[in-house]
């Protein structure tokens, strides 16, 4: 039984319509952007709330490193930040 080429799919060819390697669900995602039930569609969003989340620490860094953040409570502002060091940056 062969597998989707998508990484994490787990549909396979003998369960329905494929386009070459490439369950149809995957397929229609690659091919129209539409299908939110493809391993393709859920790819993309953890690789975009990944970014996101990237983002948001560097902008936090930036402000904690200027001073710039304040966190009502009893934490050190970078303890938020788990190690984070933006790209480019040295440790």
């Amino acid at each position: 039984m062969i597998k989707c080429i998508v990484k994490d799919c787990e549909n396979h060819k003998h369960e329905g319509g494929s386009a070459g390697d490439v369950c149809m669900p995957c397929y229609e995602f690659i091919t129209t952007g539409k299908g939110i039930y493809s391993q393709a569609y859920r790819n993309t969003l953890l690789k975009d709330l990944t970014d996101e989340i990237y983002q948001l620490k560097e902008i936090m860094y930036y402000a904690i490193k200027a001073g710039d953040w304040k966190v009502d409570g009893a934490c050190d502002p970078s303890e938020l930040l788990d190690d984070f060091v933006p790209k480019g940056q040295d440790i």
